[in-house]
């Protein structure tokens, strides 16, 4: 008996091992505790490379947002990782958390909407989104992983992504992995994806739905609910005329029209022409975004268009 224990306890010390490392570093701050590895360079890598950063920066902000929910919040993608949350609230007086997660799309969004609305009685939700998220080839989930592994302790120490991550942390603090750059040719990048994605755009009624049934929680609870479309650089509105999709376009704005108060800054507009006000064709410099946080939340609003909730 007392070699299977022993025996038992070779076996388990290794895995022991791995969960005390995890629990040390504490890649995703679950335990909001001291760390080896300081907490600005922990949130820094969730955006280490591409590869990781919906997994990461999800896992994130999951734990902080149950940690400490806020009753108004944005939720979209990578077009919100330049966006000043603290500039929205020193305008409206209200705190507002920023939800945004780089590779996020429309079905993540609306976990995200109704994980927030699970945790705290909201107040404002704004849903940043754009006509090509509402394409059925979006519809992927990146969402699953970070709840399971977040949802618990056990499945905290034991995820193989969280101890990934903590691998990653310690790196990034005793040893010389930096974060990956900007691609030299990040522009040609992004517009080549975005011509597969509207060359292949087919509109998701199950998205819509969905859409629906957030409209419908929102009035329920008399909450708020704001749809903001960013500016996105001519070069892509080029394509969207190429490809023929101005009816597509119409019925995806008429669908934001129908769920909430839809700001449409997409353009084309002033804010859409200048190439060296982005980083790349979907993604605006922060001043640019910067302006139009004023635009949208201060006044006037002069790049776009703002519309009530229509009934369909």
């Amino acid at each position: 008996m007392k070699r299977l224990i022993r025996w038992i306890l070779l076996l388990a010390m290794p895995f022991a091992l791995l969960m005390g490392g995890v629990a040390w570093i504490d890649p995703f701050n679950y335990f909001d505790a001291n760390s080896p590895v300081p907490l600005q360079t922990r949130k820094a890598n969730c955006r280490h490379s591409g590869a990781v950063m919906p997994t990461y920066t999800l896992a994130w902000k999951m734990i902080e947002y149950r940690r400490r929910p806020v009753a108004d919040i944005i939720i979209g993608d990578s077009r919100l990782t330049r966006f000043d949350a603290s500039l929205v609230s020193s305008i409206t007086g209200r705190e507002l958390y920023n939800f945004g997660v780089p590779g996020g799309n429309t079905p993540s969004m609306f976990k995200t909407f109704w994980y927030a609305d699970s945790l705290t009685e909201l107040k404002t939700v704004y849903l940043q989104t754009g006509f090509r998220n509402w394409s059925a080839a979006q519809d992927y989930d990146i969402w699953e992983g970070p709840a399971w592994s977040t949802g618990s302790l056990v499945r905290y120490l034991t995820d193989r992504e969280v101890l990934g991550k903590a691998w990653l942390d310690a790196r990034a603090h005793w040893g010389s992995v930096q974060a990956e750059g900007l691609a030299a040719d990040q522009w040609e990048k992004v517009i080549a994806n975005e011509r597969g994605v509207l060359e292949a755009y087919e509109a998701s009624p199950r998205f819509a739905d969905e859409l629906r049934k957030v409209a419908a929680r929102c009035k329920e609870r008399g909450i708020q609910l704001v749809i903001v479309d960013l500016p996105v650089h001519d070069e892509v509105h080029r394509m969207e005329a190429e490809f023929g999709l101005d009816e597509q376009m119409e019925d995806y704005r008429a669908l934001m029209r129908s769920a909430g108060t839809y700001f449409d800054l997409s353009g084309p507009s002033a804010l859409t022409a200048d190439r060296a006000q982005y980083i790349d064709a979907l993604h605006t410099s922060t001043a640019l975004l910067d302006g139009v946080i004023r635009e949208i939340w201060q006044g006037p609003l002069v790049n776009g268009a703002v519309q009530v909730q229509v009934e369909r």
